[in-house]
């Protein structure tokens, strides 16, 4: 089944995707620009190809970090979305879930005329690991693809590797989530982010305005103890996660610090087990 929806993808863009001149390039390769300033200024211009994690918030603000966790796929549906604004011919994002994934009307995003995402991705779902690692890998072979985001819950240091040298061998990239709990368990990612709950002061930490705290773990030859933590908020109003300019003080930014947008991010939809 994959094989063929890969096949069929494929030959909707025939031509290997070229590297856009819009994305950033580097000694090692082309680089993502998130779109925040201070983050790509504090990864050295974007994300480079290869393999970053992201570990999600705990089900509920008072968990453990055992506890499951929930994918943070507004950001992730951010990056896919700025990775076809800078390379409009980058190709096709995979999407491989287990249990939980992105909310297809986010992936839309809010304008009438803004479908191209989720035009160009692919959802597959998996249940078990070594069948996700599986999929990632033929993804990644595959020259209409350019990003994959997958489950990576269980996947050990050798799963990671590989995968990391065939993304960059292939000049894509590839997203993982993991549950708060792997946050031990070794890795060949590049970057490493933890994205917890944050109680903020007035409405911010409810269910119509949640905030998050955005923490760089991992990346290479950057000085983490120089990194302030990020405090994104859900402005249910305008439908985006922004950049909480009110807290930015207090996690070392200016308080005029410009919002980090991050269009129409909306959340998550749980897959029932049925």
């Amino acid at each position: 089944m994959l094989p063929e929806s890969l096949r069929a993808i494929q030959q909707r863009c025939p031509v290997r995707v070229a590297t856009a001149e819009a994305l950033v390039h580097g000694e090692d390769g082309p680089r993502l620009r998130t779109g925040w300033d201070e983050v790509d200024a504090a990864l050295g211009s974007g994300l480079p190809t290869g393999l970053h994690e992201w570990f999600g918030a705990p089900l509920e603000a008072n968990a453990g970090r055992r506890a499951a966790g929930v994918p943070p796929f507004c950001i992730l549906l951010h990056l896919a979305r700025q990775l076809l604004e800078q390379s409009p011919q980058a190709g096709w994002t995979v999407w491989v879930c287990d249990g939980q994934r992105p909310y297809a009307p986010a992936a839309r995003g809010g304008d009438a005329n803004d479908g191209r995402l989720l035009r160009r991705s692919l959802f597959v779902s998996a249940r078990d690991g070594p069948t996700r690692q599986w999929i990632a890998d033929t993804a990644l072979r595959c020259r209409a693809v350019r990003a994959v985001m997958a489950d990576g819950s269980g996947f050990d240091r050798a799963a990671t590797r590989r995968l990391h040298l065939l993304a960059r061998a292939q000049e894509k990239w590839i997203w993982l989530t993991r549950p708060p709990g792997e946050r031990d368990t070794l890795s060949a990612a590049l970057t490493r982010w933890q994205v917890r709950w944050h109680a903020g002061s007035g409405t911010g930490g409810t269910a119509v305005n949640p905030q998050w705290k955005l923490t760089l773990l991992r990346c290479k030859g950057v000085p983490l103890e120089t990194i302030p933590d990020w405090i994104l908020e859900w402005d249910h109003a305008e439908g985006a996660v922004r950049l909480s300019t009110a807290l930015a003080g207090a996690v070392g930014l200016p308080s005029g610090a410009p919002g980090f947008a991050i269009r129409r991010g909306y959340a998550w939809a749980q897959r029932s087990s049925a």
